[in-house]
């Protein structure tokens, strides 16, 4: 426990409906007022659970201790709703601030919006989205979780499991377009699949940026035999992309996409699969020879070899022109979506 006592915040989001904040509010007030009266027929029960939770929590200390200072203090814990812009002015400049021991905020689509909630212990967060998930809105929106510092270790995030997924793969995805500008791409490439969107769909302009579904393809550079003969050695290993990318460059094999189909891979995303070279001479007309590039794309089901190959989901494949110059693709068999600025995403 702390030498001094500290104030400290629970937040509430369950819904962006004023209605349901109100359900919300009458929930926590009736256990609130249950704990500080012990002729409530729910005071019993509640204690108990908070005993149990403390022994869970705080092993090392006294869950007796803990659950007396909880029942003592239950009479001090503040409320607040924070609806709208005008309830936030109305509750103060210091409106986030814990102003008691046991600070309860239930916020609506203001807290949406990225408010900061300074010393948040505790979140109860179950707010979904109907369709996809946007990038741009609910990394404004982590705002809400604030900066914990030494207390980090004990914050608790109550949240549904696929809501909890949808939510860290949104910063994977932030974070490896985030490293397209670092390693200085041509064009920053922005990814998504069927639970998680860049962004709102009116707010891109498809005149200007390139929706590919799966297939991503990167710089030029010259092509040789022994790239094949170091794929050959382990065809499944991310490893082997490592490998290649130490002899074709960053340019031509960017370090993110490994660190991500690495990062996919290890939470069960697939398998790997890295193909041997073709060249792109019977591809005819439908294909710039020169820039290595089609508007169909050119990882087709042969290129995927489905029966070598019959769980991966990351497929890396070079095509080579007849001039030897080369360029690595790499195809998400899921629904992975890549969004890259048109002019420039196949820049040589």
């Amino acid at each position: 426990m702390n030498a001094t006592e500290q104030n400290y915040t629970m937040l509430v989001h369950t819904s962006g409906k004023k209605i349901d904040h109100e359900a919300d509010r009458a929930t926590i007030e009736e256990a609130v007022l249950a704990l500080t009266k012990p002729e409530s027929p729910a005071f019993a029960a509640l204690v108990a659970r908070v005993l149990e939770t403390a022994e869970k929590l705080y092993p090392k200390a006294n869950p007796d201790n803990l659950t007396g200072y909880v029942v003592a203090n239950a009479s001090r814990a503040t409320l607040t709703v924070l609806n709208s812009e005008r309830d936030r002015k109305a509750a103060g400049d210091n409106a986030t601030d814990p102003s008691s021991p046991f600070s309860i905020i239930i916020g609506g689509n203001i807290v949406s919006r990225g408010v900061t909630f300074p010393n948040l212990l505790a979140m109860f967060f179950t707010r979904d989205v109907r369709h996809r998930l946007q990038q741009d809105t609910y990394i404004q929106r982590a705002r809400m979780f604030g900066a914990r510092g030494s207390y980090l270790e004990h914050f608790e995030l109550t949240i549904p499991a696929q809501l909890y997924a949808d939510w860290h793969r949104c910063f994977v995805f932030h974070r490896l377009a985030l490293e397209t500008i670092k390693e200085n791409l041509d064009s920053p490439v922005w990814l998504g699949d069927g639970r998680v969107s860049v962004a709102s769909g009116a707010s891109i302009d498809k005149a200007t940026v390139a929706l590919d579904k799966g297939e991503m393809a990167f710089g030029l550079f010259d092509f040789s035999p022994e790239f094949d003969q170091l794929v050959m050695q382990n065809a499944t290993d991310p490893a082997t992309l490592a490998a290649l990318r130490h002899q074709i460059g960053n340019d031509a094999l960017p370090g993110f996409l490994i660190e991500f189909i690495k990062a996919v891979l290890a939470g069960g995303g697939g398998g790997l699969a890295i193909h041997n070279a073709s060249s792109i001479a019977s591809y005819g007309a439908s294909a710039n020879h020169v820039a290595i590039s089609r508007a169909r794309g050119f990882m087709g089901k042969s290129q995927l070899e489905l029966k070598k190959f019959p769980t991966a989901v990351h497929h890396v494949k070079i095509f080579y022109n007849a001039e030897g110059r080369a360029r690595l693709f790499y195809k998400n068999q899921g629904s992975l979506q890549f969004i890259q600025n048109l002019a420039l995403s196949f820049a040589a």
